[in-house]
């Protein structure tokens, strides 16, 4: 996942998403899947 700034925050995963914050101003989202479902 490449982002625009630094990551500033810790990763926070709630119901198959991780949520970090960013030195862009923003809080960007990345979905997870599990491939072996």
């Amino acid at each position: 996942m490449d982002l625009p700034g630094d990551i500033f925050s810790s990763p926070l995963m709630v119901g198959g998403h991780i949520f970090v914050g960013c030195r862009d101003d923003r809080l960007h989202c990345l979905s997870i899947t599990n491939p072996f479902n």
